[in-house]
């Protein structure tokens, strides 16, 4: 480090209070404390009297004011000169004392400058204070200090950077934590049952950036719906905290239930319940469809009685992709089974086009809307045709080629093959009737009053033969459903009446004789009674025939097989039933003619045989009947009152 020592006098400036010498530049004295003015005196070196500002020459001595010059000596560590040992100039001629000389010493007068020895340019190193006078203050040179200032200013400008920049960082990292620590928080939707895209936009909206799925990359995500999120519902997280939506695949069930007809025991309707969710209600014996869009997973159908939860039945199933669940329902008084349970990995039946079945017999009509999947068919009249095969379609309810669900309602109105063929044929020609029964694909079989097969004679007629005769009643022949048996009259033909042989007087013949089964007493059935076996067997209905036993044996008791053809609702008792019997073992594979009717019949109007009752009484049900002959004033039915009833 350099420094300047003086080499040379200069002015020297005095405590104004108490004389004592001062150092340049200093505010205070250092002997008394008094305050020194900003603009310090200065005195004459030769005679020490106070010179005025600016003055070059000393009023009282002449002696010229100069201002003192500086030379330079660096001082290192290690050198003979300490930096402590050298003397400023003496603040004023009176305290002057000279530095002992190594030599000599050289006397000076009072006021004069000291004279330095001759033999040495430097002042020694040696205990430089020993020598000092008392009242003299080191005075040092400005320039080191100056340096020294600097030096700590660049040092502590260093520092302050350093420092600074260490803030700086710190600062930042203050920010960053504070930044993290003060992110506002958001609260969570429900977007359970959304759409995954939906879910995802309104999430995003929300301002959540870190949410995450369970759906394969590459996968439709419009397909999928959020079953499951991570965080529940209005719970406040950080926007960068992540969110896990859990999702499976949207698909389309079909269920299609029908429900087996209990007409007689348990006629309630079936309430249908999909997750706790009920969708809807079979009736009793009828069908019903239901399209819904759910997701895969395992899902729970309940089957219960409508109106009540019991008796009730539960079946859970997995549905993975679009599926039909299919099944028929039995119900009981007590209980609930499904049968015939089928799953397939479509939609299927969900909508049929309606074909045109008018003009077909109504057995024929069913059968082809059944096989295409109509299942909610229903003929009218209503409750009144029990053979299916003497009936015709004449409108349907439905338009052919539209497209509706399998169980939409579907009305056929029909009419008798009886009244069809005589309104339709009767007074028209044998050429009109012979065009109408192509037309619709119906057979012909003519008869006359004089000959029961007319068919060969009339296919050797000629057209205009055949404009002669004209039909007066035309009628389904027995069981033949597409056959009318036509009776034709040709008024240009006369027929002879027949002459009735009178009866001899002596052999009269009464109409009154008991038959043999009422002799004995025997409950009559068709292999003990000629008669009762004839109606059993009959193709058709002739009801002067029924009318003629019916009268013969009324209150008697008839035992035979048969089938329940038409089972009616009572208008005023949902329990009560009016039921139409028909003897035979199918009603696909021919029944007979005659028609038995019970009347207003319950659960105990039957006499259930108690082995053999079967649980459900629907069209169809096959029975073996013992009754009393009740009535048959009705041109059409035997009335029965039953006695004892089993179940075949």
């Amino acid at each position: 480090m350099a420094l300047q020592v003086d080499n040379r006098g200069g002015e020297r400036m005095k405590c104004p209070n108490c004389g004592a010498d001062l150092a340049e530049g200093v505010l205070f004295c250092r002997e008394c404390g008094t305050k020194i003015d900003s603009l310090q005196k200065q005195f004459c070196r030769e005679c020490g009297a106070v010179l005025a500002e600016g003055a070059k020459f000393c009023t009282e001595c002449g002696a010229k004011a100069e201002i003192p010059t500086f030379t330079s000596e660096v001082i290192t560590s290690g050198s003979d000169t300490n930096v402590d040992a050298i003397d400023d100039y003496p603040s004023g001629p009176k305290d002057y004392e000279p530095a002992e000389s190594a030599e000599e010493d050289i006397p000076v007068s009072r006021g004069e400058r000291p004279r330095q020895s001759t033999k040495s340019s430097t002042r020694r190193d040696s205990s430089p204070t020993k020598n000092k006078p008392k009242h003299q203050e080191k005075k040092k040179s400005k320039t080191p200090l100056i340096i020294a200032i600097v030096a700590i200013v660049l040092l502590i400008s260093a520092v302050s950077s350093l420092g600074k920049s260490s803030s700086s960082e710190r600062n930042v990292s203050r920010t960053a934590e504070s930044s993290t620590v003060s992110e506002p928080k958001i609260a969570m939707v429900n977007v359970v049952n959304m759409a995954y895209p939906a879910a995802l936009n309104v999430l995003q909206s929300a301002g959540f950036t870190n949410i995450t799925s369970n759906i394969e990359p590459g996968t439709d995500e419009s397909l999928w719906v959020v079953t499951e999120q991570s965080v529940n519902p209005g719970k406040t997280i950080k926007a960068g905290d992540k969110i896990q939506l859990t999702c499976a695949r949207r698909c389309n069930l079909y269920i299609d239930v029908k429900s087996e007809a209990n007409l007689m025991f348990s006629t309630y309707d079936i309430a249908i319940n999909l997750d706790g969710i009920e969708i809807g209600t079979v009736a009793n014996g009828k069908g019903f469809t239901y399209l819904k869009e759910v997701v895969s997973g395992e899902h729970t159908l309940v089957f219960s009685k409508s109106g009540s939860s019991s008796p009730k039945i539960t079946k859970k199933f997995l549905v993975p992709g679009d599926m039909t669940f299919s099944c028929e329902l039995a119900h009981s008084s007590s209980s609930i089974d499904i049968k015939n349970e089928s799953k397939t990995d479509n939609v299927g039946g969900a909508s049929l086009e309606v074909i045109d079945v008018t003009g077909m017999v109504l057995s024929e009509a069913m059968s082809k809307l059944s096989s295409i999947g109509f299942s909610n068919v229903r003929e009218e009249p209503y409750g009144s045709i029990w053979n299916r095969n003497n009936w015709l379609v004449v409108t349907q309810g439905l338009s052919a080629g539209s497209i509706v669900d399998k169980n939409e309602f579907f009305q056929l109105d029909c009419i008798s093959l009886d009244d069809y063929f005589s309104k339709t044929y009767v007074g028209k020609t044998v050429n009109e009737i012979q065009a109408l029964a192509n037309a619709s694909g119906f057979s012909l079989k003519f008869e006359s009053s004089s000959s029961s097969d007319m068919n060969s004679r009339i296919a050797s007629m000629t057209e205009e033969q055949k404009n002669d005769w004209t039909a007066t009643r035309a009628r389904q022949y027995g069981g033949a459903d597409k056959t009318a048996v036509v009776t034709i009259n040709n008024p240009k033909e006369v027929t002879p009446t027949p002459t009735r042989t009178p009866t001899p007087a002596s052999t009269p013949t009464s109409t009154n004789t008991p038959s043999s089964s009422q002799e004995k007493n025997e409950i009559i059935t068709k292999e003990n009674n000629s008669e009762f076996a004839s109606l059993l067997s009959a193709e058709y209905v002739d009801p002067d025939k029924q009318k003629a036993f019916v009268k013969k044996y009324k209150g008697d008791t008839v035992e035979f097989d048969c089938i329940v053809g038409v089972v009616m609702p009572n208008p005023r008792y949902n329990t009560i039933y009016d039921y139409i019997l028909v003897p035979g073992e199918s009603l696909d594979t021919g029944i007979g003619a005659v028609m038995f009717y019970i009347e207003d019949a319950g659960i105990g109007t039957f006499h259930w045989d108690s082995k053999t009752r079967p649980e459900y009484l629907e069209y169809g049900s096959k029975l073996k009947m013992r009754a009393k002959i009740v009535s048959g004033d009705d041109p059409l039915y035997i009335y029965l009152q039953p006695v004892k009833t089993w179940g075949r």
